[in-house]
C-alpha cells in the first residue's frame, strides 16, 4: 500500500490484545472504513491475535508488545510501546480500553512532537465489585489521569455517565456507537435453509439464539433458567448457543442442562467464525447481560441481519433496540421468558415486521459509513 502524504493525520490504535472481542471487531472496523483517507497503525500490547491478519490484509502495519495476559507491562513491554509509536510518528495515538488507554498515554507523552491523545472506553461501569483487581486499579489510576486525553470516546451514553461518577473528566466525553455492515449481517433465506439442516432444526422450530463468549457478566445462567420456561410453553421452541466456551465439553454447563431438563433443546456451537450466516438460522436473538455491556455488538448485528432481539436492560442496548423488540430488567428470568414467549405467541407476520424494522433502525441510526464518519470527522478536526 503506498505511503499517504505525511500531512493526512496518521493514527496509532494501542489496544490489550487482538482477539475477537468486541473491542477489537471495531477496531477493524474503524480501519476498514477509515482507510485510504489517513494513515493507520496498530500496537497490541500482547502478542499476535486472531484478528491480526484481518488488520495486516488492510495494509496497516501490527506491533506486538509482547505483554502477558492479566499482567501490568514490564519495562521490556513500555520499550517496545515506546519504539513503535517513535517509529510510526503520529499525530493521534488512540487507546482501546483500559489497558490500551493508559499505553497510549504513555506512548503520547513520550513522543515529539506531542500526538493528540484519544481514549476510547468500551464497557459500562455499574460497579467497581465485577471487575478484578487489576482492572479496578486500572480504572481508578485512569481516573485521576482523565484530563490528560483530548478525547474521551465512549460507545454508550450511560458507560460516560457511569465513569463521570466516579471521577473521569466529563469535559472531554465524545459518544460514538458502534456500527454495522448492512452488506455482512443482512437476510438471507437461502442460507436460513442451509444454516437450519446443518444444524439439525426443524422447519417448524422457534429458535432462540444467544451468540457470546461464556462469562457470567453475559447472563448464561439466567437465559438457561428462562429456557426451561420457554420449552415447558412452546413445544417446538429450541435454544442456540455459540461463543467461547459454550460447548459441550464444559462439565458446568451441561450440568445444567441435565438441572434444567433441556437436554435435546440446546444446541451449543461454541465459538464461530460463521456469525453472520449462523444469525439466518435465528428466529429471536437474546443477550440477557448482567453488567458490562455497553452498546452490544451481537445485538446489531442480529438486527442488521433481521432478528428480532430480547436483551435486559445493560447500557444503552434498550436505546439499540428502540421499539423493535423487548427489553427487560437485568436477571429477571420471568420477565425475559415472558418476554421471549409473547414475540413467538404473536405469530410469524409479527416477528416478520419486527425483523424490517429492526433491521431498518440499524440502516438509519447505526450503519457503518455513518459511525466511522464520526471517527474520520474526529480525527480530521483535531
Amino acid at each position: 500500500m503506498p505511503e499517504l502524504p505525511e500531512e493526512r493525520p496518521a493514527v496509532l490504535h494501542v489496544i490489550t490484545g487482538l482477539g475477537t472481542g468486541g473491542a477489537e471487531v471495531m477496531l477493524c472496523k474503524v480501519l476498514q472504513e477509515t482507510r485510504g483517507e489517513l494513515r493507520s497503525g496498530v500496537v497490541s500490547l500482547m502478542d499476535r491475535g486472531p484478528l491480526a491478519d484481518t488488520i495486516e490484509a488492510l495494509g496497516v502495519p501490527v506491533s506486538f508488545a509482547g505483554m502477558g495476559r492479566g499482567t501490568l507491562p514490564t519495562p521490556a513491554v513500555v520499550r517496545n510501546i515506546v519504539l513503535a509509536a517513535k517509529r510510526f510518528a503520529p499525530t493521534h495515538i488512540q487507546g482501546w480500553m483500559y489497558h490500551g488507554n493508559l499505553a497510549a498515554s504513555l506512548m503520547a507523552g513520550l513522543v515529539q512532537p506531542r500526538p493528540r491523545l484519544i481514549w476510547n472506553v468500551r464497557q459500562t461501569l455499574y460497579s467497581l465489585r465485577n471487575e478484578s483487581r487489576l482492572t479496578a486499579a486500572l480504572i481508578r489510576i485512569s481516573s485521576l489521569l482523565s484530563r490528560h486525553p483530548d478525547t474521551i470516546i465512549y460507545n454508550s451514553r450511560l458507560s460516560a455517565d457511569q465513569h463521570e461518577r466516579i471521577g473521569f473528566f466529563p469535559g472531554r466525553r465524545t459518544v460514538i456507537p458502534n456500527g454495522f455492515d448492512l452488506e455482512i449481517f443482512r437476510p438471507d433465506p437461502q442460507a436460513r435453509d442451509r444454516m437450519r439442516r446443518e444444524l439439525g432444526l426443524r422447519p417448524a422450530s422457534i429458535v432462540i439464539g444467544q451468540i457470546a463468549r461464556l462469562h457470567p457478566m453475559k447472563g448464561h445462567f439466567v437465559m438457561l433458567k428462562a429456557g426451561a420456561r420457554i420449552v415447558e410453553r412452546t413445544a417446538n421452541a429450541q435454544l442456540l448457543f455459540a461463543g467461547a466456551g459454550m460447548s459441550s465439553d464444559n462439565p458446568e454447563l451441561m450440568s445444567a442442562l441435565d438441572r434444567f431438563g433441556l437436554r435435546g433443546k440446546v444446541h451449543l456451537l461454541g465459538e464461530r467464525s460463521d456469525v453472520s450466516s449462523l444469525l439466518q438460522a435465528i428466529d429471536i436473538a437474546v443477550l440477557p447481560s448482567l453488567w458490562g455491556d455497553a452498546f452490544p455488538n451481537a445485538i446489531g448485528e442480529a438486527m442488521a441481519a433481521g432478528v428480532p432481539c430480547v436483551v435486559s436492560d445493560i447500557g444503552d442496548a434498550g436505546t439499540l433496540v428502540g421499539n423493535c423488540g423487548r427489553v427487560v430488567p437485568p436477571g429477571d428470568v420471568v420477565a425475559l421468558s415472558d418476554a421471549i414467549c409473547e414475540l413467538i405467541d404473536a405469530g410469524p407476520d409479527v416477528l416478520a415486521r419486527l425483523a424490517e424494522a429492526s433491521r431498518r433502525r440499524i440502516a438509519e441510526h447505526f450503519s457503518l459509513p455513518a459511525i466511522g464518519l464520526q471517527y474520520r470527522q474526529l480525527y480530521v478536526g483535531g
